[in-house]
């Protein structure tokens, strides 16, 4: 009876063994199949929303020469960012790129967008051409990928035939006449000017490089004594007969001036810008004759009654003022033993003597006094 019911047992445990292994693989085959479902409907969610890419030609065939459109068309998500690759390294150098246009935005919807570029080409190569897989990089989140039109564009390049037994064949045309245009010359206008500013510079330079040279041998060349040029102004205003036609003041200013400059050439004093009494001072400081100094005094002072008080002197003063201001130079300029004109000629100066310098004094009030009797007498 006990071994009976030992085999007998073995069976059912074994049963309920089974039964328990189906139950937890029912379990768990309950609990993943979601899962790899979720895992499922998630690549296939993602595959949805990839961008696409679609390409058109807009023309299948076109002559060498012409221009045609090659459009580019994506629906993409809105955060979804794209890049289009360099098409000269597509077309291997059959087509050229005569422009690519900006991106246009086609259509939105929600978050998905339809982008539309456009490039313009051209293609001097006569023959069939195809383009397929045209690429294009996106970027999603995480995910950087490049992904391919589908559809393949074909393109016929054609030329022109040109029959050369029944069509003739005529010479090259002479170039039209055309107006000359503003634009066409406005260059060589621009450089002939800029040309010229050039040379006008050029030429200043060198004529201010040849005035300077000049100027330099200038200085090498003996300048005039001072008292021979006031004697020369004091004889050429002499003879101008300025006060006998009533132009005191304009006579004594000159006479005055006259003055002025030979005592700054003579002695170094700047008397052009000092007062007639500034001048007398400074010359009190010389070694001058009473005599010499008398004549300065007494031209300044009848000058400065004319030009400022509007006294109106006789003309036996008019005449003295010019002999006091003619003996004033001669007797006191300086004398060189010699000097050497422009010629190269030694030039020799005497001083004269003082009994000389007395007569022609004398000479001159002897004939001022002889010109006031004649004048009493008519």
């Amino acid at each position: 009876m006990t071994l009976f019911n030992r085999h007998t047992n073995i069976p059912n445990n074994s049963r309920k063994r089974n039964a328990m292994l189906a139950a937890m693989i029912l379990a768990v085959a309950m609990f993943v199949a979601p899962l790899i479902s979720m895992a499922d409907e998630a690549e296939d969610v993602a595959e949805s929303k990839r961008p696409t890419v679609t390409t058109s030609l807009s023309d299948d065939t076109v002559m060498i020469g012409d221009h045609f459109y090659l459009n580019v068309e994506i629906t993409k998500d809105m955060v979804q960012m794209v890049e289009f690759p360099r098409l000269e390294n597509l077309m291997g150098g059959t087509w050229e790129i005569l422009e690519e246009e900006p991106i246009d935005t086609l259509e939105v919807d929600g978050r998905m967008q339809r982008l539309l570029k456009r490039y313009r080409m051209i293609s001097f190569q006569e023959g069939s051409f195809d383009v397929d897989s045209f690429p294009l990089l996106y970027l999603d989140k995480n995910i950087v990928d490049t992904i391919f039109a589908e559809q393949i564009n074909h393109l016929v390049v054609d030329t022109y035939i040109v029959d050369t037994v029944n069509q003739t064949i005529f010479d090259i045309k002479a170039p039209m006449d055309t107006p000359l245009l503003v634009g066409e010359v406005s260059g060589y206008i621009g450089f002939g000017v800029l040309a010229l500013a050039v040379l006008v510079a050029i030429i200043n330079l060198l004529a201010r490089r040849m005035s300077r040279r000049e100027g330099k041998q200038e200085q090498f060349r003996p300048r005039e004594a001072p008292h021979v040029i006031a004697i020369r102004q004091l004889e050429m205003q002499n003879n101008q007969k300025i006060w006998q036609n009533n132009k005191h003041k304009l006579y004594y200013t000159r006479l005055t001036d006259i003055l002025r400059e030979y005592i700054d050439g003579r002695y170094g004093i700047s008397a052009r810008e000092m007062t007639s009494d500034e001048i007398l001072d400074a010359v009190k400081e010389l070694d001058l004759n009473v005599k010499d100094y008398d004549y300065l005094k007494s031209v300044l002072k009848d000058a400065d009654l004319v030009k400022f008080a509007k006294s109106v002197p006789e003309a036996e003063q008019n005449e003295g003022a010019y002999f006091k201001a003619y003996y004033f130079v001669e007797d006191t300029k300086q004398i060189l033993d010699e000097k050497v004109d422009l010629e190269g000629e030694p030039i020799v100066e005497t001083v004269r003597p003082e009994s000389l310098v007395e007569e022609e004094h004398s000479d001159v009030a002897q004939k001022t006094e002889e010109r006031k009797e004649e004048r009493d007498d008519a």
